[in-house]
């Protein structure tokens, strides 16, 4: 008789949560029953829903309110950071440019490179 019990019980906790969620299904959708069942009876009543729901249809998530100091930054600190950030991308673009250039531009720098005697040049202008 205590197996039988215990076999019993050990199916209740199943049943107790299946039955927990059938009432909890049943209570929303009763309440959306509901909702329906008036929102017709007014609309047949007043001949539009607009009159009815007129307060549901915008909903005010905080109150508007003037603000006491600004929200953004000073115009001064754009145009700092503006310059300080237009030096520093000149300059680190002149820097890529420079080791990124491989034109010979001295007379030591050519005989380096062939291992040979510059016997003349073309002048620049």
């Amino acid at each position: 008789m205590i197996s039988e019990l215990e076999q019993n019980l050990s199916g209740y906790g199943d049943l107790e949560s299946a039955l927990t969620k059938l009432v909890r299904d049943q209570k929303v959708k009763r309440e959306l029953y509901d909702d329906l069942l008036n929102r017709y009876e007014m609309a047949r009543i007043t001949g539009s829903l607009s009159l009815f729901e007129q307060s549901k249809r915008v909903k005010i998530i905080d109150q508007p309110y003037t603000p006491t100091s600004p929200s953004n930054f000073p115009a001064l600190i754009f145009v700092l950071a503006g310059l300080v950030g237009g030096v520093f991308l000149g300059i680190g673009l002149a820097i890529l440019l420079e080791l990124s250039d491989n034109s010979v531009r001295y007379r030591s720098q050519l005989e380096t490179i062939t291992n040979l005697p510059v016997f003349g040049r073309i002048p620049a202008y």
